[in-house]
């Protein structure tokens, strides 16, 4: 039976997390073409963002940011008032996990997280606000977190952070709007027709490209890992849930998005932070982060279009 691009796309759409999950498992088991890789990473991220930029309305950013209040409450919620929380508990209750459960709930949103955004039809000028606006602020708010809290002293390179800004944000946005302007209506079309099922398959090599590296974490200590999954797939859901009512005066849609954008964090600063700066455990726990990085958004966006079917009867 031949397959038509728009069954294929349908199918890759609907289970996108298989995708995602095969290239993290396959980047895990067979890392010798991905070790190296950080180069390729960029540049899927580049291409994936592309992708999604060149089908919004960029003019939709600007008015984000001019909501400055909101952009403010999350920041300081997210990267601050959370993260001391999610320490102090753990502190009393996970204290070997202590330190792991602190960077990742401390760190910016994940750079794709808009895709995510995208999958559940959320908010994704909001999305890139949140993004942009957490990222820049970073380096401010972790350093002496970590400090007050723990006595670890870290260091993020303001510098460092704004140039990947520049690279994989603010460059994939100018090079959507100049091809917006000099693309034929063809290429447009089949963009914003099929860009979402073209991005599942650069996000496999994303993730095949993010697990390669840390592979051997995994074949250390084997049995240890399935006792901190048990802790790290209910505290995302945690991440959702408190993501999701931190904007509990907003829209649902904008209400989906916030959630996104708290629960699926940077895993790649955190991973480099802590191998910079912490002892291996925090390192790995890291790592295995992105097992449920990958696998929650499956339900989440199974729960969101349940939500919406009942909102639209009502």
């Amino acid at each position: 039976m031949k397959l038509s691009f728009s069954q294929i796309s349908s199918f890759l759409e609907q289970y996108f997390w298989i995708v995602f999950f095969l290239g993290f498992l396959l980047g895990i088991f067979f890392p010798e073409y991905g070790k190296n890789g950080i180069f390729v990473l960029n540049g899927i991220l580049f291409v994936i963002l592309f992708l999604v930029f060149f089908r919004i309305d960029t003019s939709e950013v600007l008015r984000q940011v001019k909501k400055p209040i909101l952009l403010i409450y999350l920041t300081i919620l997210f990267l601050i008032v959370f993260p001391v929380a999610v320490f102090l508990i753990s502190e009393k209750f996970f204290p070997d996990f202590a330190l792991a459960l602190l960077l990742i709930s401390a760190v910016p949103p994940g750079v794709s997280t808009p895709v995510l955004t995208d999958f559940v039809k959320g908010n994704i000028p909001l999305s890139l606000a949140i993004l942009v606006i957490q990222h820049l602020v970073l380096p401010f708010t972790l350093p002496p977190l970590f400090f007050l809290l723990s006595g670890v002293h870290v260091e993020i390179p303001l510098m460092d952070m704004f140039q990947r800004l520049v690279i994989l944000i603010f460059l994939p946005i100018l090079a959507a709007e100049i091809c917006k302007k000099i693309f034929p209506p063809m290429f447009s079309k089949t963009i914003r027709t099929h860009g979402k099922s073209i991005n599942i398959i650069f996000l496999f090599f994303l993730f095949y490209f993010v697990a390669a590296p840390y592979s051997e974490y995994f074949f250390r200590d084997f049995s240890g890992i399935w006792k901190q999954l048990l802790l790290l797939f209910p505290l995302f859901l945690i991440f959702h849930c408190f993501g999701y009512f931190s904007y509990f005066w907003g829209n649902f849609s904008d209400k989906v998005t916030v959630s996104i954008s708290k629960t699926y964090m940077n895993n790649g600063i955190a991973i480099v932070l802590a191998a910079n700066f912490f002892p291996p455990e925090v390192v790995f726990f890291a790592v295995l982060s992105e097992f449920p990085w990958i696998l929650m958004m499956f339900p989440f966006r199974w729960i969101v279009e349940r939500t919406k079917e009942k909102l639209n009867k009502n």
